[in-house]
């Protein structure tokens, strides 16, 4: 069947044929060749729209088709515990000792959150392009035929819309909204939800759902997983969070756990395998470094109840990571040389 460009381009034909003075009545055949053959196929040229293809505007994702399922405190049972804790739920911190001075944990702004993600971000391929703009994204291919565009109505709470890592393959781009308001530590990313949108096709689907308990995440350097965590902010009691590990392919939470605390995230995987470290904090007690290795199942505390924001940047092939402290006294900065597996800090 005839595309809509072929049919351009028979139209231009019979101009000529036309003006060259030839038989009226093979033009007259030509057109109704064109109107038979071609223009009820028209419509299958992919359309510009103002939300992702298939999906109306007012599309509300449903919390109870996420493969996230609500966060629950692990058995002891499910985990292989780390020596001398009887089980997640029982970690307590070390007390701080205490401080002359108020201790005021410094705080990401929106602003440099947009300096963290980049205002364009291209596929691996190089045939896409993600444009970040106010409150939403626009994805654009190389032909520039097909223009998606993301909007912040999409989700909840949206202040900002972020492009955020393609896939391997440049199939899928994920993408997150930032909220309002962003209190978090130096180095924690803070999303209402995780998205992805299939570029080919123009759908997408959340990855983790709306949700008031923000998000902080990352994807290992194979593609195969996403280790994310969610916290719950200040709230009275005992606040935590949680930290999961989902597999990409399958949607499927491969492992969860429960900590005492108030933020985490600053997500590093190690190059070599499935193992990562992150970051949890207590803004009344202290920040923390927690090792998680997926093959063993061991997950331990390197570094506990710090009055610092600790912010680790890249986990190197030295297996040494970049661990930047900033006081909470007097807001110094040090920059340190981290052991991932000991928490051993030293001089770079």
């Amino acid at each position: 069947m005839a595309t809509a460009f072929q049919l351009i381009d028979r139209v231009a034909y019979l101009k000529r044929y036309l003006m060259s003075g030839k038989s009226l009545l093979a033009a007259a055949s030509l057109i109704a060749c064109l109107t038979a053959c071609g223009a009820a196929k028209t419509n299958l040229e992919p359309a510009r729209t103002s939300v992702p293809i298939r999906l109306p505007p007012t599309w509300t994702p449903s919390l109870a088709a996420s493969a996230v399922p609500a966060s629950t405190e692990i058995p002891a049972s499910t985990y292989t515990p780390v020596p001398g804790f009887t089980g997640i739920s029982e970690l307590t911190f070390t007390p701080v000792p205490v401080l002359t001075q108020p201790a005021y944990p410094t705080n990401d702004s929106i602003g440099q959150m947009l300096e963290q993600f980049e205002e364009a971000l291209s596929s691996p391929d190089g045939r896409w392009v993600a444009y970040r703009e106010r409150r939403k994204i626009r994805v654009v291919n190389e032909e520039t035929t097909r223009v998606w565009t993301l909007p912040c109505e999409l989700f909840v709470e949206c202040s900002v819309l972020l492009p955020v890592i393609w896939s391997r393959g440049s199939q899928f781009l994920y993408f997150a909204p930032a909220p309002l308001r962003n209190g978090a530590p130096s180095g924690i990313s803070i999303f209402t939800a995780v998205a992805r949108i299939e570029v080919r096709s123009g759908t997408w689907e959340l990855v983790l759902p709306d949700s008031d308990r923000y998000y902080d995440f990352t994807i290992s350097p194979d593609y195969d997983y996403m280790a994310y965590t969610q916290s719950i902010g200040f709230l009275p009691g005992k606040p935590s969070v949680v930290m999961g590990v989902l597999r990409l392919k399958s949607g499927r939470v491969e492992e969860q756990f429960t900590l005492a605390g108030s933020f985490a995230g600053n997500i590093v995987w190690s190059p070599y395998k499935h193992r990562f470290i992150f970051q949890t904090q207590d803004p009344q007690k202290g920040s923390s470094i927690v090792y998680f290795d997926m093959e063993s199942g061991v997950l331990k505390y390197i570094l506990r109840d710090e009055p610092y924001d600790l912010h680790v940047s890249v986990w190197g092939e030295d297996n040494v990571a970049l661990l930047r402290k900033t006081a909470w006294l007097n807001h110094a900065k040090t920059d340190w040389l981290l052991n991932p597996f000991t928490g051993e800090i030293t001089s770079p």
